[in-house]
Parts: C-alpha cells; sequence; structure tokens
C-alpha cells in the first residue's frame, strides 16, 4: 500500500559540494548547484510535492562539518516521520576502504577531519526518531576524467545498511557515477527527477526501476538499492492532479437525498417552525399574564398575533425546506464542495493531501442501523492550506491533525459505495478506501478515529 510523508513530522536535507580547492585532483561538479535546486523544487511543488519547502533544507558547498554539523543533526532530530538525506559530489575512501563525503575544504590526506564520514552518518540516521529515513548518494570517488566524478571502487552498500532506511545510490560497486559535459544535472541526478516527474504517486521502489531503465538505455552504471522493511511503498512524489474525466457524464457528480428523503427533511423545518411559534407565543403570554394585572386586556390582541407569527415561521421554514436548500454533494475536476441553505464547504482539489470516509465523534451507544449515515466524508489538508470556516461531524482530535469533515453521508442520503465511486472519477491517488488504509498513511490516528 503507497504511503506519503506526513508533512507536518518529515524534514529533508539536500547536500551539495561542487568545488574541491584543497583538492585539486578532483574536478568540479558545475552540476550540483542545479540538481539540488531541481530536486527541492520538486519535493516541495505546492500540488505534487510531499515535503513542506520550510522543512526542505538546501546546504550547498558546505566547507565543513562545522557548518554542516548543526543543520544535518538538527533536521535528523527534527524528523519523526519521514526523512530524507541527499548527497551530491564527490565519494573518497581512505586506506581501510571507508567513504566520505567530500565537503569544499576537504583534503584527501585529512579525510577523517575534513570530510563526513559515512560511519558518521549511518550513526546519525541510526539514532533519529523518524519512521522512515532515505538515504540518497549520488557521487563515486576520486575523479577520473572530465565526465566522471572518480575512479576508485564504488559505493559499499554494506555500510549503509540501517535498520529502517532506504538506501539508493548512484552507481555500482565497481564503477564512477558521471556528470556529463554539457548537461544541467549529473546522470544519475537526472534520471532521478525524470522519475519523480511522472504522473501519478512515485514510490521509492518505481523510482528506483525507473532511475535504472534510463541509465541503462545510455549505457550508465547501474544504481543500487538496499531497502528495509515496507520503505519501498514510500511515496517522494504525488503525480499532477488528475485531470476530469473526457466524458460529459463525468464532468461533476452531485449526491442528494432521494426525493423520499428530500420530502421528509422538507417536512421538518415546517414542524419545527409551526411548534416553535406555539411555544414561543406561549411564554410570551406567560410574560404578560405576570407583568400586567390587566392582562386579560392583552388576550386579543395576542390571539390576532398568533396566526401572523404563524404565518411568517411557516414561510420561512418553506423557503429554507425548498429545493435550493436541500443538502448537496458535488465533486468535479477543481473541488470537492458541500452545500445546504446559505452554509457550506468548499475545497480545491490541490489543497487535499488525501480524502476518505472516517467515523463521526459519537458515542458507542449510537445504533449500528445509524452508523453508516453518521460516517463523514473528510479531507486530510495539505500543510499550507487554508482550513475552511465550516466542518461537519470530526472531533477536535480530528482537526488537530489537519482533517476537515465535508458532510455526513445521511445528509446526502448516500452509502459508502455510491461516495467513494463518485470519488475515484476525480480524487485520484488522494483517494483512501479503507479505515486500514487510514491508519496505514497516517498513524497519527487511532482505530477509533476511522
Amino acid at each position: 500500500m503507497t504511503r506519503f510523508p506526513e508533512t507536518a513530522r518529515s524534514r529533508a536535507v539536500l547536500i551539495g559540494t561542487s568545488q574541491f580547492p584543497k583538492a585539486p585532483e578532483l574536478p568540479s561538479i558545475p552540476a550540483v548547484a542545479a540538481n539540488l535546486n531541481a530536486l527541492r523544487q520538486v519535493l516541495t511543488d505546492p500540488a505534487s510535492g510531499t515535503i513542506t519547502p520550510e522543512l526542505c533544507q538546501v546546504v550547498s558547498d558546505p566547507a565543513d562539518m562545522q557548518r554542516l554539523g548543526p543543520i544535518l543533526s538538527n533536521t535528523i532530530r527534527e524528523a519523526t516521520d519521514v526523512l530524507l538525506v541527499y548527497y551530491t559530489g564527490h565519494g573518497l575512501l581512505d586506506d581501510k576502504g571507508r567513504l566520505y563525503l567530500s565537503l569544499t575544504e576537504t583534503e584527501p590526506s585529512l579525510l577523517r577531519y575534513t570530510a563526513l564520514p559515512l560511519d558518521t552518518l549511518r550513526e546519525e540516521l541510526a539514532s533519529s526518531p523518524a519512521a522512515i529515513r532515505i538515504l540518497i548518494l549520488d557521487c563515486c570517488f576520486s575523479g577520473r576524467a572530465i565526465e566522471a566524478m572518480g575512479d576508485e571502487q564504488g559505493l559499499i552498500i554494506g555500510q549503509l545498511e540501517v535498520a529502517g532506511t532506504y538506501t539508493l545510490t548512484s552507481t555500482t560497486a565497481n564503477a564512477p557515477s558521471h556528470a556529463p559535459s554539457g548537461e544541467p544535472y549529473t546522470a544519475f541526478t537526472g534520471a532521478l527527477l525524470q522519475a519523480l516527474r511522472q504522473s501519478g504517486p512515485q514510490t521509492l521502489d518505481a523510482i528506483y526501476q525507473r532511475v535504472t531503465q534510463s541509465l541503462a538505455a545510455r549505457g550508465l552504471p547501474r544504481p543500487q538499492r538496499r531497502a528495509l522493511n515496507t520503505a519501498g511503498d514510500l511515496a517522494l512524489a504525488r503525480g499532477p492532479a488528475p485531470a476530469a474525466p473526457p466524458s460529459p457524464a463525468h464532468d461533476e457528480v452531485r449526491l442528494r437525498p432521494d426525493t423520499a428523503t428530500a420530502a421528509r427533511n422538507r417536512r421538518q423545518p415546517l414542524a419545527i417552525g409551526g411548534v416553535g411559534t406555539l411555544f414561543f407565543g406561549w411564554i410570551f403570554t406567560e410574560a404578560l399574564r405576570t407583568v400586567s394585572s390587566d392582562w386579560p386586556s392583552w388576550l386579543g390582541p395576542l390571539l390576532l398575533s398568533i396566526p401572523m407569527l404563524l404565518f411568517l415561521s411557516l414561510f420561512g421554514a418553506a423557503l429554507f425546506s425548498s429545493d435550493r436548500h436541500v443538502a448537496t454533494l458535488v465533486l468535479n475536476s477543481a473541488e470537492i464542495s458541500f452545500r445546504r441553505g446559505l452554509g457550506g464547504v468548499r475545497v480545491p482539489w490541490t489543497d487535499i493531501s488525501h480524502v476518505g470516509l472516517m467515523r463521526w465523534s459519537v458515542g458507542s451507544g449510537v445504533r449500528q442501523s445509524h452508523q453508516e449515515r453518521l460516517t463523514v466524508l473528510a479531507v486530510r489538508l495539505r500543510a499550507e492550506a487554508p482550513v475552511p470556516k465550516t466542518s461537519t461531524g470530526l472531533s477536535k482530535a480530528h482537526r488537530e491533525l489537519g482533517y476537515v469533515g465535508i458532510c455526513t453521508l445521511g445528509a446526502i442520503g448516500a452509502d459508502r459505495r455510491s461516495v467513494l465511486t463518485a470519488l475515484e472519477c476525480f480524487a485520484g491517488p488522494r483517494l483512501v478506501r479503507t479505515s486500514r488504509d487510514f491508519l496505514h498513511i497516517d498513524p497519527r490516528l487511532s482505530p477509533n478515529m476511522v
């Protein structure tokens, strides 16, 4: 089951080194800046990205660990759902075969003191509270030619194994990574960006397959991966919002109560209006009798006014029970909206992280026959999306997690199947079909909330 990062609890740090003034044997990598900027743009795109822009840090040409260390450490410590660490630059090996990631002030003869040891990064990743840790390395070792970043032995995958981590590297154990001249990106990151820009959710495993195919078609080394647990099911991109189906029948879907239910709903305001008029008439009469000793003289005008009050109340109730005030759920390619009377709620698809049916926060004494009618169509908003002024049925705990209730199924006279079928036309990968899937996508939810 594909899951997405929980935006508020996920972090990314993108690191790149392009210049090596203290290591003239290492060629510069002009594509590094473009790698970092393009990757951040894809990951934080408002429509298709999965990382909040403020929580995705770019560290370009860090001089040494004194600058990089605090940023890396804070990011790793703050991530509690998904942590992504990306590095592009040169990788170097010491005489014991241990891998170091080069920085601007790196000196090959002093790797332990001037570069980022992979062992240190491993320990930091292992200590992170993040549920999934992603390490992407676009590097090899000391450069061999203009179009290669290095010529030493490639990445030692065994060094990267950390429980709960998905590791993706740009090359095999005995081949260099490539930065072709004249191209905006390094070969690996260019293929990575192309994979992330595909339509639909792009899981880590799907990204790996696409990158592998792209590099193999160019005769370049195959990337390597190491996936533990279910990290490969995590999607780093959502893909663009689905377009409206070409069929005119699906340009818009409306769900509203059937004729019998709508008629019953119309009678309710009429009855409430009549009973309310009689009740307030009685209160008014009692008030007059209390404050006036000559209350019988008020009785005649009062009795004459009651029919007028009753007429006005019934007129208002009839107005609000007309067809235009029948509850209606509207789905189209732009938004999901619910209208009833003078109120309602509208949420554009671009503001929605995922959508599905959740349990209303009602007591356990509610009869089973009413449970489906009280089921709420709910959306999880993106972190930057505005919160609608009105919502239906969800608890404070739901709202604190970013969920907004659109309407209950009872309000529109629909069952689960009809609502899910309508959502399939427009929600695309945002649709969450079952309670179990909700719990998988958002572990913060408790079973009694879905």
